[in-house]
């Protein structure tokens, strides 16, 4: 195993996009901050809604603002409200533009890192499964599982290899000796 520091995916329930990283040869962590586990209702005759709400966007800004060289931040597609808090994201992506036959939109906030680069066209993904299947979408609504369950399905760990190379790549320029040690090796 390289030498690299530790990565942190913050606000992750399921461990999918840190266990990605370590299957990519990194030490990675998820730490999760689970919210109270009463379903909140969404429903404007619920105040503390707008309380979570806010505090969960600030917490997701202030991840943004650590003095961390490398972060990626993932989230569903926010409101506009949200992204009054949150900024602009970097990019959209679907599990289908990397080849598995679902839908489930990720939007990313990357820091010194590079977006995802799709691998399959929607057609190509279409053409192999026969369909695209909206799955988390269509599971039927339960007041314990159902939001554990949805976080969970992302079948997609390939695209984050690039990420991997520029990490590396990034840390070995630093280091003059190793530098000169890789490019003596190619």
């Amino acid at each position: 195993m390289c030498d690299l520091l530790p990565i942190l995916i913050a606000c992750e329930y399921s461990d999918t996009v840190a266990s990605a990283f370590r299957s990519q040869g990194f030490e990675a962590y998820s730490c999760d901050l689970r919210a109270s586990e009463s379903d909140p209702r969404r429903h404007p005759k619920y105040p503390s809604r707008m309380r979570g709400f806010l505090e969960g966007a600030l917490l997701f800004s202030d991840l943004m603002a650590a003095p961390v060289e490398f972060i990626a931040r993932e989230n569903s597609k926010p409101h506009g409200l949200a992204m009054s808090v949150l900024g602009r994201p970097t990019q959209t992506v679907q599990p289908y533009d990397f080849g598995s036959p679902y839908t489930k939109g990720a939007t990313l906030w990357l820091k010194n890192l590079p977006a995802l680069k799709p691998t399959h066209t929607k057609a190509q993904v279409l053409e192999q499964h026969g369909v695209i299947e909206a799955r988390c979408h269509r599971m039927p609504p339960t007041r314990s599982g159902r939001r554990n369950v949805r976080a969970s399905i992302l079948p997609w760990p390939q695209p984050w290899r690039i990420n991997r190379g520029h990490i590396l790549s990034t840390l070995t320029a630093r280091r003059t000796f190793a530098a000169q040690q890789l490019e003596q090796a190619a």
